[in-house]
């Protein structure tokens, strides 16, 4: 019998679709019991690996054993092996993050596919908004890891970050640049249009060119913050330090500083 943290009964878990489209509709909806006699014994002979990480253990190290681990069937994105290692550590830092992706300047002008609305994508674009934000000047390379680290500092309390006022920053910066651009905010501009599906190049750089001049941002209309934006999406500066190879060292210091000068001027 299934009990909570109390110790009162919870009824059975049933199975549940993941996503929008089950693959395997005639499980769906069914409890242990429905099952046939074969599939309950196979479920209850199954083996069950268990790791044990001890007292004293360097502060990462959940994390690695669960992106080990992470070998079979579908593979987890960073994104959602991070919440899975966050929410048991700090949940209500999670449960932040999860408040901010509903804020509908940020959710409504994502224009995410089905895979990356199940993949936590846009949980993931929030903590690299953060991340590039407070530390691009740090990036070395591999920008998932840079991002895990980042994040594990900050709720180990090694790293200043000062939530209430990220918070207001961030909704700030959003609602700003969705009134003056909406769906085209992370679209690149070519030819004279936007174009194609989110950008994350466009996203980590306009954000926070942005959020680290909010005081200018805030004099300017949407009208004139739409030109400028625009004017940034077409700059050489810009243009040649994204692409193939855009996550190296040197390109994403240059076109993030190139971000913060741009905005600030």
């Amino acid at each position: 019998m299934l009990k909570d943290e109390s110790g009162d009964s919870v009824p059975p878990s049933r199975l549940v679709r993941a996503g929008h489209k089950p693959r395997l509709r005639s499980i769906e909806d069914i409890g242990f019991l429905d099952l046939s006699l074969q599939a309950r014994l196979s479920i209850k002979r199954a083996g069950c690996r268990v790791e044990v990480i001890k007292i004293g253990s360097k502060p990462n190290m959940k994390y690695e054993v669960f992106e080990r681990l992470n070998t079979g069937g579908s593979e987890l994105t960073p994104q959602e092996v991070r919440n899975c290692i966050f929410r048991a550590t700090n949940p209500d830092f999670i449960e932040w993050i999860e408040d901010l992706a509903k804020f509908p300047p940020f959710s409504e002008n994502l224009l995410l596919s089905e895979l990356q609305e199940n993949t936590m994508f846009d949980r993931g674009l929030i903590l690299r908004y953060f991340t590039i934000k407070n530390a691009f000047k740090e990036f070395e390379h591999d920008v998932e890891p840079f991002i895990t680290d980042f994040i594990r500092e900050v709720l180990e309390e090694e790293r200043s970050f000062d939530r209430q006022k990220e918070d207001v920053l961030f909704r700030d910066t959003f609602q700003l640049i969705a009134n003056a651009m909406g769906e085209d905010a992370w679209r690149h501009f070519r030819d004279g249009k936007h174009k194609g599906p989110l950008s994350v190049y466009v996203f980590e750089t306009v954000s926070t060119g942005v959020a680290l001049n909010i005081d200018k941002i805030r004099s300017l209309k949407a009208n004139q913050l739409r030109d400028k934006i625009i004017k940034f999406k077409q700059h050489s500066e810009f243009v040649k330090n994204t692409g193939a190879g855009a996550n190296i060292k040197s390109r994403l210091h240059n076109r993030m500083s190139f971000a913060c000068s741009f905005f600030g001027h």
